[in-house]
């Protein structure tokens, strides 16, 4: 039973990942963006609620925790489309920490140099296994790009922050 994948199945994955980097490294500025302006926007407009009508310190924690959802979700698409720009690079690196991971018999005799030699050799598996911990988390996120969920509360995060801006415009005419 053989582990490895058909040559055209690689060629097939390789063109899906490299895609999803692009995509990715195309709106990872606009999404950075929108998430800053939108962390911005609530503080003011949690300013301008508090000088307008003089909120107490729990009505403004209130409102800023309902009011900045939208923003941590555009921030955690921000972190998302971070990690599919990065997993070409990671891939090739779970690649050649695994080729360099050799498989050795255990010997007859177990001394304290085989002791050292098994510590090494054990630290280079925990370091393959967060290597593809990494790839997990970004090959996950990719998943998450093709979830119509997703879309839906990204064009709410998106409509939220439109409507924050136009709150905060509103505010300047106030204040």
């Amino acid at each position: 039973m053989s582990t490895t994948a058909s040559p055209e199945s690689q060629a097939r994955l390789r063109r899906i990942v490299t895609a999803g980097a692009r995509i990715a490294a195309a709106k990872v500025g606009m999404v950075r963006l929108l998430t800053l302006m939108g962390g911005a926007e609530l503080l003011w407009l949690l300013y301008v609620s508090d000088s307008l009508w003089d909120l107490g310190g729990g009505w403004l924690i209130g409102l800023g925790v309902v009011l900045g959802l939208p923003i941590l979700i555009l921030g955690w698409i921000w972190m998302t489309l971070v990690e599919i720009r990065e997993l070409p690079e990671r891939l090739t690196a779970l690649r050649g920490a695994m080729t360099q991971e050799q498989r050795e018999d255990a010997p007859e005799k177990a001394g304290l140099k085989d002791l050292f030699r098994f510590a090494r050799d054990l630290k280079g598996i925990v370091g393959v296994a967060y290597r593809a911990s990494e790839v997990s988390g970004a090959v996950s996120g990719m998943l998450m790009l093709a979830n119509p969920i997703f879309w839906m509360a990204y064009l709410i995060a998106l409509g939220a922050v439109g409507f924050y801006l136009f709150l905060g415009l509103i505010g300047l005419i106030f204040i």
